[in-house]
């Protein structure tokens, strides 16, 4: 039996449903997220911040939507990475949408504030962890497989579920199926990223970039790498242990790019 949602979760669900659903909304969040949220992001980084591989997201050209999957760190990681290719001007990329854990985000009126402020109701659809509410979870990555069939759509994940609290900024925690599960129903491109040396210290982040010295932060990587090849499990039937070792294989490519920033850094 599915658990009924709270009243707050009821009333995150329908508000964040509305602005990412109907079409008007959407476009609105669009430009809030592009000229207002992105540009701080983008500025409270620049002077600690070093791209690569943005020549992968400029060579692409997908027929549908694109997912982006990213090691987890911080909070603000993909934030980030929005501010990095709105500046880029890319033209598929016009809708965000950002699967989120409900906990938080949809079952705070502080969660459901920070979730409008920062990305304009944008962290959605909202993800579960009580497995007696599967069936919202289902639903809300079938509606994500759904929006990556349609052109200008960008789905941010991070395939390991949860942040790495890991000391070691080069680990990573195993990925889980339900990114596997994603990129299999829509068949979208999967490109991935490395990020290092954010800040889950927000003001402290965006403090640092304007210091000098030994308070300078430190410095921000952000690296794309070329689509993640799956056409081997794509072609067959899906099933947990095929999403498992899709997830696991998009972990391995941003792996990759990390390690060619440990090689590039000498850390």
């Amino acid at each position: 039996m599915t658990a009924q949602l709270s009243r707050m979760e009821q009333l995150s669900m329908k508000l964040c449903q509305s602005i990412n659903e109907q079409r008007t909304l959407k476009t609105l969040q669009r430009y809030y997220m592009e000229y207002v949220c992105c540009p701080w992001i983008h500025a409270s980084t620049s002077n600690l911040r070093t791209v690569y591989g943005l020549d992968n997201l400029h060579k692409l050209n997908p027929d549908a939507g694109v997912i982006l999957c990213a090691n987890h760190r911080s909070f603000i990681d993909l934030y980030v990475v929005a501010g990095i290719m709105y500046k880029a001007k890319l033209p598929w990329n016009q809708r965000h949408f950002y699967p989120v854990r409900s906990t938080y985000f949809y079952e705070s009126l502080s969660g459901l504030g920070m979730n409008l402020v920062i990305g304009g109701g944008s962290m959605y659809p909202p993800i579960f962890r009580d497995s007696a509410k599967s069936e919202y979870t289902k639903a809300g990555l079938d509606t994500v497989s759904k929006h990556l069939t349609q052109y200008g759509s960008v789905v941010g994940l991070h395939p390991e579920g949860k942040r790495s609290k890991d000391p070691d900024p080069f680990s990573m925690l195993p990925g889980q199926p339900g990114i596997g599960q994603i990129a299999h129903h829509s068949g979208a491109p999967v490109i991935p990223i490395w990020i290092r040396g954010l800040s889950n210290d927000v003001g402290k982040q965006i403090l640092s970039n304007f210091q000098t010295g030994d308070k300078r932060g430190s410095e921000v990587v952000v690296a794309f790498g070329k689509p993640v090849d799956l056409s081997e499990y794509l072609a067959k039937k899906g099933r947990v242990a095929i999403y498992k070792r899709m997830s696991d294989t998009i972990v391995d490519a941003i792996q990759e790019l990390g390690a060619q920033d440990r090689e590039r850094s000498g850390l």
